[in-house]
């Protein structure tokens, strides 16, 4: 129970009240000196020794050890235009022209290159069926010997190996073959010859324009010089390796004898930009795409402060600040360097959301910032991602006026103790109860208890299904709010129900979800439904997964967990709890599912909300007999019977699906019938450590300010405020 200022034990008795003046001056002293203590009487260390940023850099994209969130390009823009520039991995600036909106950028690395046409409806439809086969592809136009040509580029890949594998099994596919007309694709990469190097812009387009007259494939490249000046460079060519590249310099020097060709150090830091008509509809609109050497980071920034930056391949998400593009280990990095404030904005704003009383969301604001901060710099070029691996961060599009208001009201304020700052773990809802770290990832942390949650509020608002069986034996849910009560009841008091429209769906889940809990069945005015229940909705308060096939779930089991599992799968049990009620063992045919940690259950059985749930088994069921003696039934494969009245035979009951009904007068399947499997059936959404959100929300409805709330959740912290 959560205790209210009404249930709080008095403070004082008659004693206490007949004491002196000086004693309440010398308590009032105490306590000034006890508020810089954490509640475990360990000092709470300095604000100024605290970490504190000014910016932050959020990761969009990054191939990282803890993080493989990857895009093959990223396309850029602003309602007023975007200002361009780019820069080396050492500092050196390099401008860059106005382009047209929007901009592409991707990395200068191996690609497959398509044969050339001048049909840009052939290219368009080779790219469109490469799309279809999930291949990322780009259309690039080029102006040569006086025509326009499309080159259908695929990739980019991290080696000549790996472009090489992905074309042959591309080739192999009939379906491109035919598009091909014979000819065949090459691989392109990052190996170019300069054929020129200029100050001024006007004399390498002069020197750009002789090349491609000639039938020379070239562009234009922007580098860094040493003195910090820029050159523009002709870049001839584009080959996977050095080798071919000195065979395709001497082939272009059979077309012009007097062309001088030099190699490009493929690491050199550049900015390559070509002519990108993906998106157009007739190869006529072009948008500028920049490829980029290794050592060469774009950098985007709105024209007008006020605005953001839409990165389409992040859902299109508008984003503060700026937007750097470039390498990392080989693969893209998309990076947002934004305000560290105003990213909180989003952030509380994304975590939670419009509706939300404003002292849970600035109960968040407090726990997203210290958790940020705590990071370090997590990612090497990145202190965090957007993704809920860290903290949910959806851009100035998401932001609402509550979350910003709590974020202002709690500038600077963090979690600490007297080791400093805290990892201020939280989850969306705790099942009504938060989890101890035994229970999740098995590492202690003294500000990390289980307490009670009223994470129930969910439940409260969520709509009302009724678990029903279908005339057939089926079970499943219908939304209470498309069936009636007949007014008749079975044998066992069970309600029948009817529809009140037509074709209403029954569906495995109570959730109207198409992707997740697609309907499996329609049932029309007339129809007898058995009502086995009524549960509320599935979400962060109870949530229901399965049924699950016995061989998928051994699939599942064998596949993520330490030691594999002998089948066919008969049992599934749960065999421990821990000390909020948390699963943290589970055993497969009466052998223990072996994880590195509890909270990993999760993953192994696809992703299940949390590990506060039991599991039910339909077509197997335990009868409490006399004197405390067990019957598992039904036992070997054997039929389920039923005694008769009057010294009649048992009868064998050969209907598809039966139920049962529980002391607590409850029923749930066992049948045979197409509903066979496991079942999930749970509270709470997430590890459960630390502040629940719905609880929060929950305790700020009750009339707890931000302070109490994070107190409740965060045993022993003080709240600090960095400057």
């Amino acid at each position: 129970m959560i205790r209210t200022p009404a249930n709080l034990p008095p403070v004082g008795h008659r004693r206490a009240q007949a004491a002196t003046a000086a004693l309440l001056v010398l308590f009032l002293l105490f306590m000034l000196t006890f508020s810089l203590f954490v509640h475990t009487g360990r000092p709470a260390r300095s604000a100024a020794a605290l970490p504190k940023l000014s910016t932050i850099r959020v990761a969009l994209f990054i191939d990282a050890d803890k993080l493989k969130q990857t895009a093959a390009a990223v396309t850029l823009s602003a309602e007023r235009g975007l200002v361009l520039g780019a820069r080396t991995k050492a500092g050196t600036g390099i401008p860059l022209s106005p382009a047209a909106q929007p901009v592409r950028a991707s990395l200068d690395r191996h690609r497959i290159r398509w044969p050339a046409t001048d049909q840009f409806a052939e290219a368009k439809m080779l790219r469109d069926k490469l799309a279809s086969l999930n291949q990322p592809s780009v259309i690039f136009r080029r102006t040569l010997q006086g025509k326009t040509v499309f080159e259908v580029f695929t990739g980019p890949y991290a080696s000549d190996e790996a472009a090489q594998a992905a074309m042959a099994k591309l080739i192999a596919d009939g379906s491109i073959a035919a598009l091909l007309k014979g000819a065949g694709p090459a691989i392109a990469g990052p190996h170019h010859a300069s054929a020129g190097e200029y100050r001024e812009e006007a004399a390498a387009l002069n020197r750009l324009e002789s090349l491609r007259q000639a039938g020379i494939a070239a562009d234009l490249a922007l580098a860094a010089n040493a003195d910090g000046s820029v050159s523009y460079i002709v870049l001839a060519l584009e080959e996977p390796d050095a080798t071919r590249l000195a065979a395709a310099m001497q082939a272009a020097q059979t077309k012009l004898p007097n062309l001088a060709l030099k190699p490009v150090d493929p690491t050199a830091p550049y900015v390559l930009s070509r002519e990108d008509v993906t998106d157009s509809a007739d190869g006529k609109t072009a948008i500028g795409h920049y490829l980029l050497g290794s050592d060469t980071v774009l950098v985007a920034k709105p024209a007008q402060a006020d605005e953001g930056i839409k990165v389409r391949e992040r859902e299109e998400r508008l984003y503060r600040g700026s937007i750097e593009v470039g390498a990392y280990r080989g693969s893209l990095a998309v990076i947002n360097e934004v305000d560290f404030e105003q990213y909180l904005y989003s952030v509380v704003s994304t975590e939670m959301g419009k509706g939300w009383p404003l002292e849970a969301l600035k109960a968040q604001a407090v726990a997203a910032r210290t958790y940020a901060l705590k990071q370090g710099v997590k990612y090497e070029i990145a202190h965090i991602s957007d993704s809920t691996l860290d903290q949910a961060y959806y851009g100035m599009g998401a932001e609402i006026p509550e979350a910003v208001q709590a974020v202002q009201a709690t500038a600077g304020q963090v979690l600490a103790d007297a080791d400093g700052l805290i990892l201020p773990m939280y989850s969306a809802n705790a099942g009504g109860k938060t989890a101890d770290p035994s229970e999740v990832y098995g590492l202690p942390a003294a500000y990390l208890k289980s307490v009670d949650s009223p994470d129930d509020y969910t439940g409260k608002e969520a709509p009302a299904w009724h678990y029903v069986m279908l005339q057939d034996g089926r079970t499943g849910y219908i939304s209470s709010e498309f069936v009636r009560n007949t007014g008749t009841t079975n044998g066992a008091g069970f309600a029948y129900y009817e529809p009140t429209g037509t074709s209403v769906n029954v569906r495995p889940l109570p959730k109207a979800d198409n992707r997740t809990s697609p309907p499996f069945a329609k049932v029309n005015p007339g129809d007898r439904l058995l009502s086995l229940g009524v549960v509320p909705e599935a979400g962060p308060s109870a949530w229901v997964a399965g049924p699950f096939d016995p061989d998928e779930l051994l699939e599942m089991i064998n596949r993520s967990a330490e030691e594999k599992i002998a089948g066919p799968l008969k049992t599934l049990e749960v065999s421990q709890r821990g000390p909020s009620g948390r699963v943290i063992e589970i055993r497969a045919n009466g052998q223990p599912v072996k994880v590195k940690y509890p909270d990993e259950y999760r993953r192994v059985f696809g992703g299940l909300p949390s590990t506060k749930f039991v599991i039910e088994q339909t077509g197997r069921y335990t009868i409490l007999g006399a004197g405390g003696a067990t019957t598992t039934a039904p036992q070997n494969g054997q039929p389920v019977y039923a005694a008769q009245a009057g010294g009649r035979s048992a009868q064998p009951l050969v209907s598809p699906e039966l139920y049962v009904m529980g002391g607590e007068g409850t029923a749930r399947a066992i049948g045979t019938g197409p509903s066979v499997g496991f079942v999930f059936r749970g509270t709470g959404n997430g590890h459960g450590l630390g502040l629940s959100q719905w609880g929060a929300r929950g305790l700020a409805a009750q009339g707890y300010d931000y302070r109490a709330i994070l107190l409740h959740y965060y045993s022993g912290v003080n709240i600090v405020k960095v400057e």
